[in-house]
């Protein structure tokens, strides 16, 4: 099983040959607060990704530890697409992919609410990345499944989600929607709240 820790520096390693930009302290050495001035101050030019992707790893776990900060994983996921992640490196692929499987793994014991889960599945999908492997580590726990139905409890009678990042991505939203009507997903909704989907 993967570690969350483990999984934030493995991405670190992964990008640690990315240039730092002049006058970025390192990056472990960035607190929240400087990471968002950073982001918004620096990413308004052309080189723009190198030093986006030379963020990433601080970005993503602050985003998962500090709790009263800004991230919004769907943004996130928004501007990974923006950096042509097809063209990563596959170790930089690949550390994402174990980063974000490791968000999952976790969330149980970070207690994390329905609206968090939906961030990151739709963060994902918003990357451009499959989310039905995310979906079945959200799947290994019916505390998980019943959170994220209850962030979109309102919505699925009419086969769509709550996130409105969501309508970036309808393709891989109708994904999630199938998802919740698939039998064992479907099936323990109907078991805790008799309501069958």
């Amino acid at each position: 099983m993967s570690t969350l820790p483990n999984a934030v520096l493995a991405l670190a390693d992964a990008f640690n040959d990315i240039r730092r930009p002049k006058g970025v302290p390192c990056l472990w050495d960035i607190s929240p607060e400087e990471l968002s001035a950073y982001q918004h101050h620096e990413f308004d030019h052309g080189g723009w990704v190198a030093e986006y992707l030379y963020f990433l790893p601080r970005t993503m776990h602050a985003g998962v530890i500090e709790d009263d900060w800004w991230f919004i994983p769907e943004v996130t996921g928004q501007r990974i697409a923006e950096t042509d992640p097809e063209s990563w490196p596959l170790r930089r692929a690949e550390a994402l992919d174990h980063f974000l499987t490791s968000v999952f793994e976790s969330s149980r014991t970070r207690a994390d609410t329905g609206s968090t889960i939906d961030s990151w599945i739709c963060a994902i999908a918003l990357m451009g990345k499959d989310v039905r492997p995310f979906l079945a580590k959200v799947e290994e726990s019916h505390d998980l499944i019943l959170k994220y139905y209850a962030e979109n409890a309102d919505n699925l009678n009419q086969t769509s989600l709550s996130n409105a990042f969501w309508k970036s991505s309808p393709d891989k939203g109708r994904q999630v929607v199938d998802w919740f009507l698939s039998k064992n997903v479907r099936d323990l909704i109907e078991r805790s709240y008799g309501i069958r989907l």
